[in-house]
């Protein structure tokens, strides 16, 4: 019995250690088997919507069948069944209660899954949010700062200076093409949800896509570390869709205001910390000089509130 306790421990360990749902179950009953000593083992679940039936019994007319229900809140949403050949010792009392243990598992593996699922879906669902009101805001500077140039305009015609007239209404211009260009920016980015894909996957995604649209090439590179191979439950959905958002702003930022040849996007682990670093072969500026032309830029702020709502830290180093 000790050496069936121990066994079950390691099993617990080694379940903690997959974070993908359909591997975690397939492992439970690959560990099933080891440990009460199956010829066969199987793990059946029915989908959400599916009509609950009763839990099955975890008794059986065949002393070497074993089928233990599988249940979350009272409610039956699956089976684990193992089988001994016929040459084999029946389950004793200690193999049920073990089976019961796995069948535990497999419906904290279950929960915690559909948890997974419904804090992506919050964390998306705020995004939206946070992405409206970004652009409401964003829009109405925008729109503050034509209407100041149109005014601008509109005076120097009266004062029939119509050089400095038309070198307004150049700068008013270049702003519309400013903004219809961020607006194709913003929308290629919201087409990059996250999912069920590595966010390593996303950022490079979109760093094609940026690259195409804009001429401007991003290399992304992300090292051979298994804390950061791009599982997407290794972050939390929160951080995963911030992450993506601040690389997303970092790199607009570049095309808007940089003049750069080259971009890149660079993740490595510090300890326990990750760090992203996206670096470009820019012009540069002074910090304490950002936003002075008269143009509306939230950019660092909005990354600096991106970061600070998953605990995370923006650092700029930057120099004409």
């Amino acid at each position: 019995y000790n050496h069936q306790l121990v066994s079950l421990h390691g099993a617990n360990l080694a379940l903690m250690r997959e974070t993908k749902v359909d591997l975690a179950l397939k492992r439970l009953v690959d560990l099933s088997k080891e440990l009460l000593a199956a010829s066969h083992a199987s793990l059946s679940l029915q989908s959400e919507d599916a009509d609950a039936t009763p839990p099955p019994s975890d008794t059986a007319p065949d002393e070497r069948a074993l089928t233990t229900p599988i249940a979350l809140v009272d409610t039956h949403i699956g089976t684990l069944h193992l089988q001994r050949a016929p040459s084999a010792p029946p389950f004793t009392t200690v193999d049920r209660e073990i089976a019961r243990m796995f069948a535990t598992n497999a419906a904290l593996v279950v929960q915690n899954d559909r948890l997974y699922d419904e804090v992506q879906a919050l964390a998306v669902e705020a995004e939206r949010h946070s992405l409206a009101r970004e652009m409401h805001d964003s829009l109405a500077q925008v729109l503050s700062f034509v209407n100041t140039k149109a005014q601008a305009v509109e005076q120097y015609l009266r004062n029939e200076d119509i050089e400095t007239a038309r070198q307004q209404m150049a700068e008013l211009s270049a702003a519309a093409r400013d903004v219809y260009r961020d607006i194709r920016e913003g929308i290629a980015a919201l087409r990059v949800e996250v999912g069920d894909r590595p966010v390593r996957e996303l950022i490079a995604e979109y760093a094609g896509q940026f690259a195409e649209a804009n001429r401007l090439p991003v290399t992304v590179t992300w090292p051979d570390d298994e804390r950061l191979l791009g599982d997407t439950h290794q972050l939390p959905p929160a951080a995963e869709v911030q992450l993506l958002r601040i690389v997303q702003e970092s790199v607009s930022n570049v095309r808007r205001h940089a003049h750069a040849s080259t971009v890149s996007v660079t993740a490595q682990s510090e300890g326990a910390a990750l760090l992203v670093c996206i670096e470009d072969d820019g012009r540069g500026f002074e910090q304490g000089q950002v936003g002075r032309d008269g143009w509306p830029r939230f950019g660092l702020q909005t990354m600096a509130e991106r970061a600070s709502s998953i605990g995370g830290e923006p650092t700029i180093d930057s120099r004409p």
